[in-house]
Formats: C-alpha cells, structure tokens, sequence
C-alpha cells in the first residue's frame, strides 16, 4: 500500500501518488531507499557511458551534483556536463 512504501522511503503519501501520476519526481536522495524497496536500479541502462555509470552511482548513493563534485573534488558543474 502507498502508506507502507511511503513510511519505508520516509515521505508522505502524497509524494508517492505524485510519483505514480508523474506530477513530480523523487529529489535524488529519496533515490538509495527507492531502489532499495525495489530491489534493483531502473536507473542503470543497457550502454556504458559513463554520463549513465555516473547517474547510475548519483541514484544509488542519493547524490547531487554538488555532493558528488565534492567527493571528486570538483566543481558541480562539471559533474553536470
């Protein structure tokens, strides 16, 4: 039920109805508990660019461009390119 995966991904129900009628979606660090609950990552493409590798370890790790860029010591920008 929506309550049950909302209380799991730790938001509100609203946030899930929202998702499944694409009036928004999830901001990147409700990403790690998504793919948890789902027990995969939809977000992983069948090619190997590394744009996908990177987006693909942003959503498994919850991480923005700037915590990301900080992490490689880098700026935001870069990491969004």
């Amino acid at each position: 039920m929506q309550k049950d995966v909302a209380k799991l991904i730790k938001v509100t129900v609203n946030c899930i109805t929202f998702w499944e009628t694409n009036r928004s979606k999830p901001q990147m660090q409700h990403y790690p508990l998504i793919i948890s609950f789902l027990g995969y990552n939809p977000f992983v493409k069948k090619d190997n660019y590394i744009e996908q590798q990177i987006f693909a370890f942003r959503c498994e790790h919850g991480l923005s461009y700037k915590r990301l860029g900080k992490l490689l010591n880098v700026d935001a920008s870069t990491v969004r390119a």
